[in-house]
């Protein structure tokens, strides 16, 4: 219990208002003492809740180890609270993303269906050109691609030709485009909540797990990610 008094006298200035990153060190000495004491979850919330309802000259009159695990157990739970609230903000963030996005997509290939479906209209004066020079023996493969551009360009015929075959446009490809036009935004608003979250991965995953602390570094030292793992490296 002497390690308890010893940890109050060091960490009393620390009781409310700090942020994440100051508390982190004090935490995980709370957290080993309380491991160390062998205190249960459940007296944890009961002695941080408590504490909320003391004045410090209250916690004075106790003796330093009983002040102590109040004290922890209130560093403890503000710490994971202060967690929590972090990870549901990243959640909501990646999840308006991720429908702005889905937004975005079925916008833009509702917008490139209608352009292409304008597009095969031209199709049948293609067909009618080469018909036409289907018998002038004279008229260079050159001249008569030249003579099908000016009706239909030349970016647009593989478009069009998949579009007459009924194959979807790709979904993921508009997905990635609004992900590339709005990156300054996403790495605003994402990126410090990244670094700043502590991630709980089953142990299983442990791959997962380092591609996670490798990628905090990089972004620290380089400011981009610059190693990705494939899922079969990350969850074998």
């Amino acid at each position: 219990m002497r390690s308890l008094g010893v940890f109050f006298n060091t960490c009393s200035s620390y009781f409310v208002h700090v942020p994440k990153q100051k508390l982190e060190p004090i935490f995980l000495q709370a957290k080993t003492i309380l491991e160390q004491a062998h205190i249960s979850e459940g007296n944890i919330r009961f002695y941080s809740d408590m504490f909320q309802n003391y004045r410090t000259s209250q916690l004075k009159q106790f003796t330093p180890a009983k002040a102590s695990i109040y004290i922890v157990s209130f560093l403890c739970q503000r710490y994971g609270h202060i967690n929590d609230n972090l990870t549901n903000g990243f959640y909501r963030g990646i999840r308006k993303y991720e429908q702005s996005a889905s937004q975005y997509s079925d916008t833009q290939i509702a917008k490139e269906a209608n352009r292409l479906s304008k597009q095969i209209k031209k199709v049948s004066d293609v067909l009618h050109v080469l018909a036409n020079s289907a018998n002038d023996e004279t008229m260079l493969a050159k001249a008569l691609l030249k003579n099908i551009y000016k009706i239909l360009p030349q970016s647009d015929l593989a478009s069009v030709a998949d579009f007459m075959a009924k194959v979807e446009l790709d979904k993921k490809q508009f997905i990635w485009q609004y992900y590339r036009q709005n990156k300054v935004t996403i790495r605003r608003n994402l990126r410090r909540l990244f670094l700043t979250l502590e991630f709980e991965i089953d142990k299983a995953h442990f791959e997962l797990a380092n591609q996670i602390i490798l990628a905090k570094q990089e972004l620290r030292q380089c400011g981009e990610i610059k190693t990705v793992l494939s899922q079969k490296q990350m969850f074998v």
